[in-house]
């Protein structure tokens, strides 16, 4: 009997032995430290993104905020658009199957190319983010969440430009949660700033929401824009073609994307709008007559004229432009592709003044002053009227850069009215001349 319950002395003590082993190790192996409240914010969002998009994810997404994850993935920049949360394609490190690395890191430090291959979409938040008002959690969680879903539409080794790798991340996340104070910083740089789209990043998000506001179904349209195959990186021309010939709205969006950014809310065309946007605007600039203006391609600018009195003003948009006219505040004309039109600058003009033709003095009538730039003469109310040879209100060489220009209400036009132009440049590759 002695014998016995020596026996079963060892049995037990191999058994809790076994038993903690196998608890020590279930610890080890885990990614990190368990955090429901983060589980939960990741899968409501990842539910959330499924649903829109159509897209389920295939690969597990593993959120921490360990130490250890922060301090080898969690950077600080001038911007602070980084300091936050990232994401990461990883797989089990081989020096150590407890962590998770980024493929990336892992390719650095064994001197491999990677195969792009990868197990899990690690989401690692920073402490700094437990500090953020609820909104902006949800708008940061959903933006790497976001990332997950890219790289699983295009690959983890396939760059993406930034204004498609983050603004339509941030896009995505501010509008999960409504708009955030995250926004408001790239709201302002988007609807202030003079940049090309190349050289937007998380503030390009504006061009997403104005997608949406101009009646595109974006959630869909990233989904077939991400589909290989792809552009290469810095084919920009590309790129914009890429989401212009998936969209249902080209011109519409292309003629508003500049009006919009007047923020006129009484016009809805001339107005844009998305989650979280600020009270910020374009600034309008005044331009002279007769005078030209090279805009950048894709940059948006308004212009603001007074007529000259008692002319002839010959508006001409070249190369394939976009954009809108509006007189004061009545109806607007908008342009698609090329323009030129003319414009008596007279309140009113009598039957007699325009020979046999009596001009309609409805808001449709194109009343015909002269035509192929030569010296025209009119009469108004019997007094000689000499007009000035026709001019480019825009100029420039070519598809490179030329302005885009639309006029709002054709006919005669009140002398000295202002007159609000929003112009962007033609979507055109640089190669084209």
């Amino acid at each position: 009997m002695a014998v016995f319950w020596h026996r079963f002395g060892w049995l037990r003590l191999w058994v809790l032995f076994g038993l903690t082993l196998a608890l020590v190790l279930t610890t080890l192996s885990r990614s990190a430290p368990a955090d429901a409240d983060l589980d939960r914010r990741v899968a409501e969002a990842q539910s959330y993104l499924e649903t829109q998009m159509g897209h389920r994810f295939t690969h597990p997404i593993v959120a921490t905020r360990d130490d250890v994850y922060q301090s080898l993935y969690i950077r600080s920049d001038a911007s602070g658009e980084h300091n936050l949360a990232t994401s990461r394609a990883a797989v089990r490190d081989p020096a150590d199957p407890s962590m998770w690395v980024d493929i990336r890191i892992l390719e650095g430090r064994t001197g491999r190319e990677s195969t792009g291959e990868w197990t899990a979409c690690l989401i690692v938040v920073a402490d700094a983010w437990t500090s953020l008002p609820e909104p902006a959690k949800r708008s940061n969680i959903a933006h790497e969440v976001y990332h997950c879903y890219q790289r699983e539409k295009v690959g983890a080794l396939v760059p993406l430009p930034p204004w498609v790798l983050e603004g339509s991340a941030s896009w995505a996340g501010e509008t999960y949660a409504g708009g955030s104070s995250l926004g408001e910083s790239r709201w302002r740089r988007y609807l202030t700033s003079y940049s090309q789209i190349e050289d937007r990043s998380y503030d390009a998000q504006g061009v997403f929401a104005h997608m949406a506001y101009s009646g595109e179904p974006v959630w869909n349209l990233l989904d077939r824009a991400l589909t290989p195959p792809l552009p290469a990186p810095a084919d920009e021309p590309a790129w914009i073609d890429r989401f212009l010939g998936l969209m249902a709205n080209r011109d519409s969006f292309l003629q508003t994307w500049a009006m919009g950014l007047e923020r006129n809310g009484s016009l809805r065309d001339w107005d844009t709008s998305g989650p979280g946007i600020t009270g910020d605007r374009r600034e309008i600039v005044p331009l002279s007559i007769p005078q030209g203006r090279r805009i950048t391609r894709t940059i948006q600018r308004l212009y603001q004229l007074t007529m000259p009195e008692r002319q002839v003003v010959s508006v001409q948009v070249l190369s394939n432009g976009h954009g809108a006219i509006r007189w004061g505040d009545r109806d607007t004309t908008r342009i698609s592709g090329s323009f030129n039109q003319w414009y008596c600058t007279q309140t009113t003009v009598g039957a007699g003044d325009w020979g046999a033709e009596e001009p309609d003095p409805s808001p449709g009538h194109h009343p015909l002053v002269g035509g192929n730039g030569a010296t025209a003469v009119a009469t108004a109310r019997g007094r000689p009227l000499s007009v000035q040879p026709p001019r480019r209100l825009f100029d420039g060489p070519g598809a490179k850069g030329a302005a885009l220009a639309a006029l709002q209400r054709p006919g005669a036009i009140a002398p000295n009215s202002a007159v609000t132009i929003s112009v962007t440049a033609p979507w055109l590759p640089p190669s084209v001349g």
